[in-house]
Formats: structure tokens, C-alpha cells, sequence
């Protein structure tokens, strides 16, 4: 937990408290596991010494739709928990309330709610059901759904010894607080001393964190996109077998021959041909050009593009000689397919097969298949760990800041939405479990097509909300003596369903070692489908730690758009090289979804043991704040097939380049 803005220690009645002064001050609690209490069992307990009533006091709560313990007003008091509909207790708050310590709690026994003043009961009513796992923090001092348009005090008081628990407590022991509570406790939180453990950056009340740069004034990928939209020149294919194109000025001053233009072909990572243009366009004026590039020798499995760039011929005020301000590349016809499995070596396959796993063994590599979910448990490939938790169906994200947003609900229809889960886009989502989904193996069979060669068919239903969403998921691996592994899915929807997904395609996990990236496609910064124009075709290189993009919200990044292939290498040089049959997204990040998606703030994120490799065969924009995400690049709940790839490999032996072109 942290204690946010001025909210700081002060002498209590147990050594130290947590002082709040009403004003942007509260205690941020991390969305744990623990503390997603969603049963029908629930205490609540703290120590409190509040000041003169300002209009705002919530002591402790899990927004206004899980649970809490709050004063209502002046007079009352009010604990309260969220089943199929708010079920709350009110008492009167005692004569010497203002500047004494005083000890509240609420207890939920499944049948009843009872409030707890100074340890004597002040009030009971009836409450049934089990409580709404909503998807905010334990806030002390404030309701995590204040985010924005709060204009007003917040919590004025001192709070000791928070405690929350998943059963009912008896109040004799809360009161008491004995020390053996303690290990049953979902929170216990005694403010005695604060550990300084680095800086963040604070959203504020109300606040919101779009932008285009960091608040150190460092670019954030979207600026790329927007440096590319408005570019002064267009550049149009007209005919490019021939090398013509089309040249529109857009500037009002400037003629084009002011600026160095220049154009190149290449060949997957090599430049093949280059050239300068002598362009003399006039200020918004147009002309079709000839680029005299010459078709090249074909390879197969080769990609060829050429790129037509503008730059600054001389130093200017804002930018240096060199500086690009146009740019437009354009995929060259001349992509001849390998034949894919020409040339491979294939070993003999062995299988293995017991009442939970299936074995499949070859020369350098050992999979195994969990047959009580379907799915493939681990990979070895020259004895070591290069698949920790083999793919699976995945359609959720960790949700964008623009998905959490209200501003884009106006605006935009989900379909389904539901009290309690956030005034943003991202409930709907959530509403129907896009978050929590679960797997139950329908189908798992395989046949050993021949010594090299061996097929599992796996059926499985995904599902959530007690079955009312759900995929029905097929599997189909193919595995090959040298190691390969060819996964095709079929996924249809069931049940309910938002107009739009988060994605669609597999997640699985590596170890953590496999650090180093390479792939082919966009790049070499983070792109979506909606804003990916601004980013080059080409081969790069990064790590998964560089690839981490510090939104201010912690959320999906680092994705990657019209993606051939993708590589990632231990420092040993052994990898796990992928590709698909159509171009695909990717992203590898060193934090798990889960912790992504329930983080607020930057430093509630915790390195993962593993690497989260995302393949996307589809996956929706990122939109904007007050609009959502435009048609064309949702991801539509409807059927799907789609093909990955998968091959361990040695860096000395073939380099992922190298792979690529097979």
C-alpha cells in the first residue's frame, strides 16, 4: 500500500497513526487476490479519531459496490456490502465522536449485517447473497471510484489498525485485537513506520493521464503516429511496377527541391538498391515521379520494400540537417513463398503416453501435454526450460487508460454493462468475465501420422460467469521431428458477448532468461492497428525489459503490428522462434496480465519469474479518450482460424533472419 500526497504518520493511540487531512489525502491499497472477497463472510475493523464532518468521510472501503465502512453524513455511520444489490446498517455515531479514538467494525455472518461502535453493537439487518467481486482497490480515506470531476474534501480523521477479513470475527477479539488474528487477516495494516521506496507519478482528483509526452517531456509512441499523419508530403503508389508515383506538396512555402529525398530497396534486413530524387514541386502542388529501382533477383521467402524519404537539407532552428519530415514505404510485389517444408530434417518422434500427460520426445527436445487441460505443460529443447506454460485461447488485455475512462462510454455501446464494474468501457468486459475465463477439456486425442510426425486435437470450452460467456476453442497440433510445432485455432463465441473484444490469439510464458527480441514487422516502437502507420517495415532488436512502456496507468504494451515473425534467445543463444500463416501482433512483457490489470500505479507492478508472450491474431485499437476505438479496427466476437508457428533454435546454428526466410 501506499500512502498518496500529504497523507503521513502522526502520534495515535497505539504509537503511530495514519494521519488524512481532508484534502487529496488517502491510503491506496494494491487490488490483491486476498482482498477480492467475494463470498458471503466479511469483517471489517479500524481505529478511528475523526475531525468536525466536512461532507466526505470513507473510512474504508472497496468502492461503493464490494463493501465498506463509511459515515454517511453528520450523524451516521453506515457499513455496507454489494450482492445482487446494496444491503447496508446504519447507526448513529456516539456523543463524543469528533477528536476521540474510537473502534468501528462491520461484520457480515451470511445472514446478517451487524455495525460495531467501541465494542458494543449498534445496530443488524438482514443481508443475503454472496458479495460482487468489483474491480477496484481497498481505499482508506476515499472510494477508489473517485478517479475524476471530485471537487470536494476527502476524509478528515486519523485511522489505526486496519483489518479486514474473509469470515466473521468475533468483536471481543477485534477489540482486543489479538495478535492470532493476524494470520487469518486478508489486510492488517498497523501504520508504525514508513519505507521510502522511490517516487511515482500522482493522477490527482480529478485527473487524467492522456498525453504525448512523459511528465519528464520524453516521447510516448503515440507522438510517432502523430508526427506521421500530418507529414507535408504525400507519397501515393500510382503504378509501382513501373516506379511511378504520386507527389503532393502540402506545405505553403516550400518547394520540395529545398528539401534531400532520397529512395531505397530492401531485401528483408539489406538495402539492395538506392538512389537520390531531384524533385522540383511547387507548394501544394503534385506530380507523378518514376523511382528508377529495377526488380531484383527474387528469393524466396524474401520480403522486398522501398522506401521514399524526405529530410532537411540544411540546419534549421528546430531540427537538424538530416531530420526526416516525410517518409512512405510500400511493399514491392515480388514475395515469392518457400516451400515450407522442403529441405527440413525430421527425426524420429517417440511418444509417451500416462493417464494425466502425453510425451512426445525427439532429437534435442521433450514436450509434454497436460491431458486434464489439453494444453501443452512445458517445453525442453537441448535440456533447457524454453516453454514454462504453453499456449492458450486469450482474448483479455490488461485494460487501456482509455478503456478505463468514462469520457469513452458517451460515445460508446458495449452491450453489456454492469453496476459495479466501473464507469469505463473496460466494464462490459468485465461484465461478462472476459477477465476470469477458465478452461474445461471437452476432446484430447492424438495419432502418430508417421515416424516424424505426430497430431493432437484438442477440444476445449472457455467460459466464465457460470457458462453464460463463453468459445468453444480446437486445437490442432502438429508436431515435426525437428522440433516444430504448428498450432492451428478455431474459436467460435457462445452466450453473451460485447459488440467488440480486447483480441483474439494465444498467450503462453517463457523464462524469464529469454530476454532478447527480434522480429519482423513494424517497429521499432510500440504500435496498434490504429496507430501503426507512423512505424516502419523492417528487422529489429530489443529486450523484453526495453520494451516495457511506462504508461502512467499501468496497462497492455509493447505491442508489435504486421508481424512475420518473432524471436526470443537466452543468453545462451537458444530460442523460441515464431511465425505465423498471416502477418500477427505480439508483445513480451516482464509483468503477468493478471498483475497488469489489477495495478493502478506504476509501482504496484511486480517483475514476473517468467516472460508473457502474447500472439495476436487479431487485437482492437487503443481509440482516444472522448472516442472510442473506430469500427474498422475492433475485434468482432464472431468465428476465427487462425496458425502459429513455434521452433526452438540455436543462434549458432540458424539465425532467426535466417528462419524467417524458410
Amino acid at each position: 500500500c501506499a500512502l498518496m500526497n500529504k497523507a503521513h504518520l502522526t502520534e495515535g493511540e497505539f504509537g503511530n497513526a495514519l494521519s488524512l487531512s481532508g484534502h487529496d489525502d488517502w491510503v491506496e491499497v494494491y487490488r490483491d487476490p486476498a482482498l477480492d472477497i467475494s463470498g458471503n463472510k466479511l469483517t471489517l475493523s479500524f481505529w478511528v479519531k475523526p475531525e468536525s464532518w466536512n461532507g466526505y468521510a470513507y473510512f474504508l472501503t472497496k468502492s461503493e459496490y464490494q463493501y465498506g465502512l463509511v459515515q454517511t453524513d453528520a450523524s451516521n455511520l453506515e457499513f455496507y456490502v454489494y450482492t445482487n444489490k446494496k444491503y447496508s446498517v446504519k447507526t448513529s455515531i456516539p456523543g463524543n465522536w469528533e477528536h476521540t479514538w474510537h473502534h468501528v467494525a462491520g461484520v457480515y455472518d451470511s445472514r446478517e449485517l451487524i455495525i460495531y461502535v467501541d465494542g458494543k453493537e449498534q445496530g443488524r439487518a438482514a443481508c443475503k447473497g454472496e458479495i460482487l467481486d468489483s474491480p477496484y482497490s481497498v481505499n482508506i480515506g476515499k472510494s477508489s471510484e473517485i478517479i475524476d470531476c471530485h471537487m470536494g474534501y476527502l476524509c478528515h480523521a486519523d485511522i489505526d489498525r486496519v483489518r479486514i477479513f474473509e469470515i466473521p470475527v468475533p468483536i471481543e477479539d477485534l477489540y482486543k485485537d489479538l495478535p492470532d488474528l493476524q494470520s487469518k487477516a486478508s489486510l492488517w495494516l498497523d501504520f508504525e513506520e514508513v519505507k521510502r521506496n522511490g517516487s511515482y507519478y500522482s493522477i490527482g482528483i480529478p485527473g487524467r493521464t492522456y498525453g504525448l509526452v512523459w511528465p519528464d517531456r520524453s516521447i510516448q509512441p503515440e507522438l510517432w503516429q502523430l508526427k506521421k499523419s500530418p507529414q507535408p508530403v504525400v507519397i501515393e503508389a500510382v503504378n509501382p511496377e513501373k516506379g511511378e508515383f504520386l507527389i503532393l506538396n502540402r506545405h505553403h512555402f516550400k518547394n520540395l527541391k529545398e528539401l534531400d529525398v532520397s529512395w531505397s530497396v530492401t531485401a528483408d534486413e539489406k538495402i539492395i538498391q538506392e538512389g537520390i530524387l531531384d524533385l522540383d514541386i511547387a507548394p501544394i502542388e503534385s506530380k507523378i515521379i518514376r523511382v528508377p529501382y529495377s526488380e531484383p533477383v527474387i528469393q524466396s521467402g524474401v520480403h522486398y520494400y522501398l522506401l521514399i524519404q524526405f529530410k532537411l537539407a540544411e540546419k534549421t532552428p528546430w531540427a537538424e540537417k538530416g531530420h526526416e519530415i516525410a517518409w512512405e514505404q510500400f511493399e514491392l510485389n515480388y514475395y515469392k513463398s518457400p516451400d515450407y517444408m522442403k529441405g527440413k530434417p525430421l527425426s524420429p518422434l517417440e511418444v509417451e503416453e500416462t493417464e494425466d500427460k502425453l510425451i512426445i520426445t525427439g532429437k534435442d527436445f521433450t514436450y509434454r501435454f497436460n491431458r486434464t487441460t489439453g494444453l501443452l505443460k512445458s517445453a525442453i529443447y537441448r535440456e533447457v526450460e524454453l516453454i514454462r506454460q504453453g499456449p492458450g485461447f486469450n482474448v483479455w488485455r490488461a485494460p487501456l487508460a482509455n478503456e478505463l475512462d468514462a469520457w469513452g462510454t458517451g460515445r460508446s455501446d458495449m452491450g453489456h454493462m454492469k453496476p459495479g464494474m466501473g464507469r469505463n468501457l473496460a466494464n462490459g468486459w468485465r461484465s461478462i468475465g472476459l477477465d476470469k475465463l477458465h478452461n474445461d477439456l471437452e476432446y484430447f486425442a492424438w495419432v502418430q501420422d508417421s515416424e516424424t510426425l505426430v497430431e493432437i486435437t484438442v477440444a476445449e470450452s472457455v467460459s466464465s460467469n457460470n457458462y453464460t460467456t463463453g468459445f468453444d476453442v480446437c486445437y490442432t497440433y502438429s508436431i515435426y521431428g525437428n522440433g516444430e510445432i504448428n498450432i492451428r485455432v478455431k474459436s467460435a463465441p457462445q452466450g453473451n458477448m460485447t459488440h467488440w473484444l480486447p483480441k483474439v490469439g494465444l498467450q503462453l510464458q517463457l523464462p524469464e532468461s529469454f530476454q532478447q527480441m527480434s522480429w519482423y514487422g513494424r517497429g521499432p516502437f510500440e504500435t496498434y492497428p490504429d496507430r501503426k502507420t507512423g512505424a516502419k517495415m523492417g528487422i529489429y532488436q530489443s529486450s523484453v525489459k526495453d520494451e516495457y512502456v511506462p504508461y502512467i496507468i499501468p496497462q497492455d504494451h509493447g505491442n508489435r503490428t504486421d508481424v512475420f515473425w518473432v524471436s526470443l534467445t537466452n543468453p545462451e543463444g537458444i530460442g523460441l522462434f515464431v511465425s505465423g500463416d498471416d502477418p500477427f501482433n505480439f508483445s513480451a512483457q516482464k509483468y503477468d496480465t493478471e498483475n497488469l490489470s489489477r495495478a493502478y500505479y506504476a509501482f504496484q507492478l511486480q517483475e514476473s519469474d517468467a516472460v508473457t508472450l502474447n500472439l495476436d491474431h487479431k487485437i482492437s485499437g487503443v481509440g482516444g479518450t472522448a472516442i472510442s476505438v473506430l469500427n474498422k479496427y475492433r475485434v468482432l466476437p464472431r468465428e476465427y482460424e487462425f496458425t502459429f508457428r513455434l521452433r526452438p533454435f540455436t543462434m549458432e546454428e540458424q539465425s532467426p533472419i535466417e528462419l524467417g526466410k524458410q
